[in-house]
C-alpha cells in the first residue's frame, strides 16, 4: 500500500492500516514447543522426548498443555545426543493440532556439542491419525559418536491441553458486581449498598442500588 511514501505503513499498526478495531490479522496464529529429547542409533534409530508445548490464535486465544513424543526409523550414522529442543508451528491454530503423527527429516552435526534441524510433515501411520500442521525444529545439546547424521523417523506427539487460560475461572451467582468487584443486589427485598450489605430502603455506602423485583 505506497510502501515508505505510505505514513500509514511507519505506525505501530501498519498491518491494520492503523484501524486495529476495523481490521484484524486473521492469519494471528502460532504454536510453540520447548522441551529435551534423547536420540540415537546406527542405520535404525529413535527417539524420546517431553516438553511444555502453548500456543496463540484468535479462535482459541492463549493456550497452555505438556506433549510426549517418541518414535523410530532410519538412521544415517552413528551417534546418540541429547538435547534441548524448540519446535515452531507457524499455522496451527490450537495446541492440540499437534497431537499425531508425523514423519520427521532432518539431522544434526558436531563433537561433544551438536546442534540440528528437523521438518515434522503431518502422515498418517497404522490407523493413527495425522498431526494437522507441519512444524520445524532446532536442537542444541551435547552428543556422542560420528560427527554427523541424518534420520527420518515415524514419530507420535501426544499433546494434554491445560486449559485454556484466557477464561475467567470465577464467576458470581444471584448477583451483580459493581466497578470494585464488590457483590451488590442480592435479594429481592429491599436495597443493597454498592459495598454489598443490605439495606431495608435506605441509603448507605457511596451509592445506593435499587431492589430488584
Amino acid at each position: 500500500m505506497g510502501g515508505l511514501y505510505n505514513s500509514l505503513n511507519l505506525g505501530l499498526y501498519t498491518y491494520t492500516h492503523q484501524n486495529p478495531v476495523r481490521y484484524v490479522d486473521p492469519d494471528g496464529r502460532w504454536t510453540a514447543q520447548i522441551g529435551v529429547s534423547v536420540s540415537g542409533g546406527a542405520g535404525a534409530g529413535g527417539t524420546i522426548g517431553s516438553g511444555i508445548i502453548f500456543g496463540y490464535s484468535e479462535e482459541n486465544g492463549f493456550q497452555l498443555g505438556a506433549y510426549d513424543m517418541s518414535g523410530g526409523g532410519g538412521f544415517a550414522g552413528a551417534s546418540a545426543s541429547a538435547t534441548l529442543d524448540l519446535t515452531i508451528a507457524p499455522k496451527a491454530t490450537d495446541i492440540n493440532d499437534m497431537s499425531g503423527v508425523t514423519l520427521t527429516a532432518g539431522g544434526s552435526a558436531g563433537t561433544g556439542v551438536v546442534a540440528g534441524f528437523e521438518v515434522n510433515i503431518p502422515e498418517a501411520q497404522k490407523g493413527e491419525k495425522a498431526a494437522k500442521e507441519t512444524s520445524f525444529t532446532i536442537s542444541g545439546g551435547i552428543g556422542i559418536g560420528e560427527p554427523a547424521e541424518t534420520h527420518a523417523f515415524g514419530i507420535k506427539t501426544e499433546v494434554v491441553d491445560f486449559k485454556n487460560t484466557n477464561r475467567s475461572s470465577s464467576s458470581v451467582s444471584g448477583g451483580r458486581s459493581d466497578s470494585n468487584g464488590d457483590l451488590g443486589q442480592r435479594g429481592r427485598h429491599g436495597g443493597v449498598t454498592s459495598s454489598g450489605s443490605s439495606d431495608t430502603g435506605g441509603i448507605g455506602g457511596d451509592r445506593f442500588i435499587a431492589p430488584v423485583e
